[in-house]
């Protein structure tokens, strides 16, 4: 079999996976794996060792030491005892609450908690305050949702450890703050606060009823304040340092068990196995690919559609599309970012910081669709009429495809 068909082979066993995982309930790395096994090893004599190659051992090991380490905080009450007064608090002030819990998403997920632990942590107080008269459940899940997706790209978190990891691995420079974190961040408030604007103060949003419910006073032992020192401790060593993140949550970890301030196994189980399987598999498979000449294939495909000029609109809107049925950090970012350098390459230009960052913002702003696991989780802790939030998060989902391909293009794209 003539490479060339091993690579559209390759290419089309990505889809494929993420069909026969959603269909057949299996975690699409597995399925990714074993494709890059059967048709890989026709391109690479069968060798397991040359497949092998392709598994992104430095990001395996970041993005388990990461969530480890953010395990032990959650299990062992820290980052509840942070969150849960401060949304009390903010409920009792004068700030409105929807503006309130984006700001808090988007420091939980910047921090490490990564966005599904931040949603998963605010929607229960969110949601419920959203369902009391006054409030507005489409408004506040869509602040949360954004602003956990507006830290998401941070060093410390999960889709971030994914962006950094595939940027370094096709050889791409980019400062992980301010080319990968920064952008996003500042794109996902710009459009959060569109909807705000629209949906709260344009229309009158009413402040009455709106509240949180308070947590019993809790303690703060030993163990607590030590936890919160360690969580201080990563980004600073990270930042300021250059410590590596991953190397450096472990070490933090350590010494939160031996010095019994964490319980292992707790925190284990908390470990998002499943995600990181599909970025490792997923990755395998586009590594095969991309050895094989794959990657070239499919930047020659969206060069049909994209310019330098225009490049961060269409793969912003392609990255949106894809992600809208499968898996942002999953697999949207690593079939999409690999071929940055092959679409600049075709185009006689463009600034690679840009497209990833166009990929990064595309994948993410349609995760309000209730289809993904931030949006289900905000319509599951919804207080009232699930099913018209619901269809109210999947419209918005499809429509913020092109509000997204539309951002990255006026902001993106070379004028």
């Amino acid at each position: 079999m003539a490479v060339s068909y091993v690579a559209v082979a390759l290419l089309g066993a990505v889809p494929l996976a993420v069909v026969i995982g959603a269909v057949c309930r299996v975690n699409v790395g597995i399925v990714a794996m074993v494709f890059t096994w059967l048709i890989g090893g026709l391109a690479f004599d069968g060798s397991v060792r040359d497949l092998l190659a392709g598994f992104p051992t430095p990001l395996f090991l970041t993005l388990f030491s990461v969530t480890y380490f953010f395990g032990l905080a959650r299990t062992n009450g820290t980052i509840d005892r942070v969150t849960r007064p401060l949304a009390a608090a903010l409920s009792r002030g004068r700030m409105s609450l929807p503006p309130a819990f984006f700001a808090m998403a988007a420091v939980l997920s910047a921090v490490g908690v990564g966005n599904i632990g931040a949603v998963a942590l605010l929607a229960p107080l969110g949601m419920t305050a959203a369902g009391r008269p006054g409030g507005n459940p489409f408004l506040m899940a869509i602040l949360i949702v954004m602003g956990a997706n507006a830290g998401a790209l941070s060093p410390m978190a999960f889709s971030g450890i994914v962006s950094n990891g595939l940027a370094a691995r096709i050889g791409l420079t980019m400062n992980p703050w301010r080319e990968i974190f920064l952008p996003s961040l500042v794109l996902q408030t710009l459009i959060a606060s569109a909807f705000y604007l629209v949906f709260g103060r344009a229309r009158g949003e009413s402040e009455a009823g709106w509240g949180v419910p308070g947590a019993p006073r809790e303690t703060w032992s030993r163990r607590h304040w030590g936890t919160l020192a360690a969580l201080a401790a990563l980004p600073i060593g990270s930042s300021l340092f250059g410590l590596d993140i991953g190397f450096s949550a472990l070490a933090l970890a350590s010494l939160l068990i031996i010095g019994g301030a964490a319980e292992p196994d707790a925190a284990l189980r908390t470990v998002p196995w499943g995600a990181i399987l599909m970025v490792c598999g997923m990755s395998m498979l586009i590594s095969s690919a991309e050895r094989v000449g794959g990657m070239n294939l499919l930047a020659a495909g969206v060069a049909r559609f994209a310019g330098p000029r225009s490049a961060a609109g269409v793969l912003a809107f392609f990255a949106g599309l894809a992600s809208v049925y499968s898996s942002s950090s999953g697999v949207v970012m690593p079939a999409l970012i690999p071929m940055v350098p092959g679409l600049i390459a075709r185009m006689d230009g463009g600034d690679p910081a840009a497209l990833v960052t166009a990929i990064n913002v595309g994948s993410h702003i349609v995760d309000v669709s209730p289809l993904s696991t931030l949006g289900a989780l905000c319509v599951a802790n919804a207080a009232r009429d699930k099913d018209g939030l619901f269809r109210q998060l999947f419209v918005c989902g499809l429509a913020l495809t092109a509000v997204g391909a539309a951002v990255c293009h006026l902001t993106l794209d070379p004028r």
